[in-house]
């Protein structure tokens, strides 16, 4: 049996105006043997693919010669399924082993976060990749009104403290919506994270002893981020974003400037918790929250609430 050729064509996508093609080493001729009226399973290894996140189509010409055994005219069987002897395949190559939710990954899913993170290798660099590809080339647009994709159910409607979460993760994926709000896109990039084999969580920020509060300048997912006129202050009376340990990821606002107070226009990605919230005093305020007031008042600072979910059906 030989595999005589072997590539790996990545489509264009996320930061990637063409698509790219791999040419793989294929393995050694070997010898094998197939018992009468019985299958055989074969492990065949292919050298040389990305050793990163990646995707697409893995295509191989494979030819199967009968030495001993075959009836005559049959000692060449160049492809038992036809089509000339070439197979193609859909490859996902992720950073580590599947987790959580996501042990056994969906495709769909993987369809995303392989594109938005493709040819990043490494904990850091594929969350901020997956969260910054999330915000800029997802089919979906950010609403702070509506139920999409994140549902919460309480057993004991007086204690808000622990829902069962259910993601529809299916009606996500087939884009039954255009919307997320930003339980929705915290659900999303955490099962993105966890297909691509990192932890993280949805966590939702409340201010202490307040109903709501403004923001500083933020845009939308969706939006043209890289313009001024897309950012404003937005009161809200939540926020809800990816989390792990003390670094936080939105794939739902972008700010226009970073905890430097520098020009940034993206969403935030692998910042520190509490200084996304607020960082500074005023009124030279940065991160997340303007304050319990609107401009023109002045800036505020307020404490923050932190509240982890898990995710406990996907549907």
């Amino acid at each position: 049996m030989d595999i005589c050729y072997a590539k790996l064509t990545v489509p264009a996508g996320y930061n990637r105006p063409a698509s790219s093609i791999a040419f793989l080493t294929p393995p050694q001729s070997r010898t094998v043997s197939f018992p009468p009226l019985s299958n055989t399973y074969l492990t065949i290894t292919i050298d040389g693919v990305p050793d990163s996140v990646a995707y697409g189509n893995l295509e191989y010409l494979m030819h199967i010669y009968a030495t001993a055994g075959a009836p005559p005219g049959l000692d060449v069987l160049q492809d038992p399924y036809g089509g000339g002897g070439y197979q193609t395949v859909r490859l996902y190559l992720v950073d580590e082993a599947p987790l959580g939710k996501q042990q056994v990954p969906w495709t769909d899913l993987l369809e995303y976060a392989c594109d938005w993170a493709c040819f990043q290798a490494y904990e850091w660099p594929v969350k901020v990749q997956c969260t910054k590809g999330m915000f800029w080339a997802s089919p979906w647009d950010y609403s702070g009104s509506g139920v999409w994709f994140w549902s919460e159910a309480y057993d004991n409607p007086l204690d808000p403290s622990d829902p069962t979460v259910t993601y529809y993760l299916s009606d996500a994926v087939s884009s039954i919506s255009p919307n997320m709000d930003c339980k929705d896109c915290s659900g999303f990039l955490t099962l993105a994270f966890a297909a691509l084999g990192h932890n993280a969580i949805p966590v939702r920020l409340k201010a202490q002893s307040w109903s709501s509060f403004w923001t500083n300048p933020v845009a939308g997912m969706g939006s043209s981020a890289m313009n001024d006129s897309a950012y404003g202050f937005v009161n809200w009376t939540h926020h809800q974003i990816a989390a792990n340990s003390v670094l936080m990821y939105d794939s739902a606002a972008a700010q226009r400037l970073d905890l430097n107070g520098d020009s940034y226009y993206n969403p935030p990605a692998s910042w520190v918790l509490g200084g996304y919230w607020q960082t500074g005093v005023p009124p030279s305020i940065l991160g997340l929250v303007y304050g319990p007031s609107p401009p023109p008042l002045s800036q505020g600072l307020l404490f923050m609430d932190a509240m982890s979910y898990a995710i406990d059906v996907i549907k």
